[in-house]
């Protein structure tokens, strides 16, 4: 965040980031950072928080294509997000403006997408702007993923930690204000056709958010947002949720 580079300089800067991290530094935050679960389906849930809160929005993303199967008819979490906001638009600018007609996301990096103009479903006359984090996991199948797993379920773990570690210190980076006023809304990304096992994934997102962020001030990471959603649309998954942070199911919103 201290850094001298410019745009002249690097080649590029993202400057509001930086200039955030200085007047709010992340190890100084102290919001409640409360972790709930909720049912329903993305582009519902969207519309269930608070006017004039900053919403980001974990994207279960394809590494090497834009909107995954968007345009062939699919109904998973990120071409749905497709299919009801500009999303598409924002991955194929980054395609052809960023990655030189190519497309991938990084091993252990994710795309970070602000200002995605959403709009309600069915009739699509109300709107709000959220940002976007796209992010993959590993293809456990083997079959269509951009990187090879690791060998060992270990390693897989290591590796994964890495992932979802990047997407909060995405969201971190790019929250407006001190994130008082942030909702992250997270899930089983890497669950569905990827066959990555939600409890591993569930724990993880619990090591990683109840990570001390400053042990001075007694924080986590969590603490650097005021809400944090799991969001599924199934029982099943919002229970093992519950389970890894310890949740009364009576609890959920």
């Amino acid at each position: 965040p201290f850094s001298k580079a410019t745009l002249q300089s690097s080649g590029f800067v993202d400057n509001d980031s930086r200039d955030n991290f200085i007047k709010y530094p992340i190890d100084q935050r102290q919001n409640e950072g409360i972790i709930n679960t909720k049912r329903g389906r993305i582009e519902q849930v969207i519309f269930h928080i608070p006017l004039g809160k900053q919403i980001i929005v974990l994207d279960f993303a394809d590494e090497r294509m834009p909107g995954g199967l968007f345009l062939r008819g699919a109904t998973t979490q990120e071409e749905t997000i497709c299919y009801n906001s500009d999303l598409y638009r924002a991955l194929l600018d980054l395609k052809y403006n960023r990655f030189d007609g190519g497309f991938m996301i990084p091993e252990f990096g994710c795309l970070h997408i602000k200002h995605v103009q959403f709009f309600k479903p069915p009739e699509h006359k109300e709107s709000r702007k959220i940002d976007i984090i796209a992010a993959a996991c590993y293809d456990l199948t083997r079959e269509h993923g951009l990187y090879t797993p690791p060998e060992t379920d270990e390693q897989i773990e290591i590796n994964t930690r890495k992932k979802l570690e990047t997407i909060i210190a995405s969201a971190q980076a790019n929250t407006e204000g001190n994130g008082k006023d942030t909702y992250l809304l997270l899930g089983p990304i890497g669950c569905g056709a990827f066959q990555n096992k939600i409890e591993k994934i569930a724990k993880l997102w619990a090591e990683i958010l109840y990570k001390p962020l400053n042990d001075q001030l007694n924080t986590q990471q969590r603490h650097a947002f005021q809400h944090i959603w799991f969001i599924s649309g199934t029982d099943q998954k919002l229970k093992v949720f519950e389970q890894a942070f310890n949740i009364d199911t009576k609890q959920r919103l």
